[in-house]
């Protein structure tokens, strides 16, 4: 009987013990399923966060795509012999921006070439405005020397007047002397008549031929008098139509000269203006591929600072899963140790097989989880920092292209403002050139007129010399006389035609 209690004492102690490890089973199985429930919706949240990452990477490919589009763009417009690279998909990222990095440095090597180009024609110009002095002083030079030309020519040409004076003064003591030769051979003519009824004609017209000769005397006065001042006045206006002439050629050399200049600064002008269109165009480009490299470059910031936010985020969500599935394991291994203790002193071994192959799964379980995001956190910090190397890349090629940029727009108002210079010359040589145009036009009709009037002056004073002439002569031809003194007088002209002394 004592054996028999005590057998049952010991029944109920097992029994209640049993009652103990069911309970505490159900609690461990009412906490695991806690746990797992909990996994299950830190696995939700996780997707969640795989899912925004994935779409963050994505955009920010397509953002990256897009700045380098724009920055091909921006080289386009630098110069068209850059090659333009090729995009591939959103896996070929890296070498993308490899390729990009070449091209930042093509860039720049334009940029420079450009800033070397820019130069070079400040330079050539500079060396225009020299050669353009230059030719402007050897063309004050030639006036100076064509006026002493001219200087010398006037000289030459009163050398000129004074011989054509002193040729006109011989030939008219030539004239006086050649009309007393013929005086003396008319009076030793009718000195040769042996007839009597010569010598009573002559004694007749005696009377006759003192007045014949005092008016042929005063005629021939007066017709070189006439001639005279007509051949001063001739001269004179020969000297004129000389110097009109040579004023003439002067203009016109000065306007075929100034007619050259003009041309040619005209096609400096357009070749300046050329350039300086072609440098505002790219000036123009690169303010705009600033601009929208501005609003890239603040679009990139902020895209930047969300993605490290919520990398931040990502990176402390892993750091207190990873912690609090420590303690999670840490809490289950003692548990799990403390059951088996308790199952190895008690007799249900029954039991135990089935917690722990769960809390082993689950141990395992994490372990996977935690090298997979450790694997991702890697990979993606070493994208993010290779992202930001390019972009440091990137804001050092912006700074420069504006860096260059300001240099152009610094630049661009002195081309402007001695483009607006050698415009203005341009207009005053035109206008000095067409004055000097309408100068010789008014010159030249001037000149025209003048001859012309010349000309008129000349015509009526030879009419009226020969209408002077033929009222003279008709008396002398109409003369009573007989045949033979009167032919002995016609034989000699000088004797009858006073207009014959004041030929030259």
């Amino acid at each position: 009987l004592q054996a028999l209690e005590e057998l049952a004492m010991n029944y109920d102690q097992k029994a209640q013990e049993i009652l103990l490890k069911t309970k505490e089973l159900e609690e461990t199985q009412e906490e695991l399923s806690k746990q797992s429930r909990v996994m299950h919706t830190k696995d939700g949240e996780l997707s969640q966060l795989k899912d925004t990452y994935s779409n963050q990477k994505k955009k920010y490919t397509e953002m990256m795509s897009s700045l380098l589009k724009d920055l091909i763009d921006v080289g386009e417009c630098m110069s068209d012999q850059l090659t333009k690279p090729s995009f591939g998909g959103a896996e070929r990222l890296d070498e993308e921006f490899t390729v990009m990095r070449l091209y930042i440095s093509k860039m720049k090597t334009e940029a420079k070439s450009l800033q070397s180009r820019v130069r070079q024609l400040e330079e050539e110009r500079v060396q225009h405005v020299q050669l353009l002095r230059k030719s402007e002083d050897e063309s004050k030079e030639l006036h100076t020397r064509l006026h002493g030309l001219e200087v010398k020519l006037s000289t030459l040409t009163d050398k000129v007047d004074e011989s054509e004076a002193r040729k006109r003064q011989l030939q008219e003591t030539v004239d006086t002397l050649n009309a007393e030769v013929a005086k003396l051979r008319a009076n030793e003519q009718l000195m040769t008549g042996t007839d009597a009824q010569s010598q009573q004609i002559l004694a007749g017209q005696s009377s006759i031929r003192a007045k014949l000769d005092e008016e042929f005397k005063r005629q021939s006065e007066l017709y070189a008098a006439q001639v005279k001042e007509l051949r001063d006045e001739v001269d004179k206006k020969q000297r004129k139509l000389e110097e009109l002439n040579d004023q003439v050629h002067n203009l016109k050399f000065q306007g075929d000269k100034s007619d050259e200049e003009l041309v040619r600064l005209r096609k400096e002008c357009e070749e300046k203006s050329s350039k300086l269109e072609q440098l505002e165009k790219a000036a123009e480009k690169r303010e705009q591929a600033r601009q929208d490299l501005r609003g890239l470059e603040e679009t990139v910031i902020k895209e930047l600072q969300t993605l490290h936010n919520l990398r931040r985020l990502f990176v402390q969500d892993l750091n207190s899963r990873i912690k609090r599935s420590d303690n999670r394991l840490k809490a289950s291994r003692n548990s799990s140790s403390t059951n088996q203790l308790n199952q190895i002193n008690s007799n249900s071994p029954g039991q135990q097989p089935g917690a722990q192959p769960n809390t082993e799964q689950l141990v395992v379980d994490f372990d996977d989880e935690d090298d997979s995001n450790q694997g991702g956190s890697l990979a993606q910090r070493e994208k993010i920092m290779f992202l930001e190397n390019n972009l440091d890349r990137l804001t050092k090629v912006h700074k420069q292209l504006v860096h260059d940029n300001a240099e152009l727009r610094c630049e661009l108002p002195k081309l402007e403002k001695r483009l607006k210079a050698t415009v203005e010359r341009v207009r005053s040589l035109e206008s000095s050139l067409r004055e000097a145009k309408e100068g010789a036009m008014r010159d030249r009709k001037r000149y025209q007129l003048e001859v012309e009037r010349i000309k008129e002056v000349v015509r009526q004073r030879n009419i009226a010399a020969r209408r002077g002439q033929s009222q003279i002569a008709k008396p002398i031809r109409a003369g009573h006389a007989p045949t033979a003194p009167s032919a002995g007088l016609g034989s000699n002209p000088y004797a009858v035609r006073p207009g014959a002394m004041g030929a030259p």
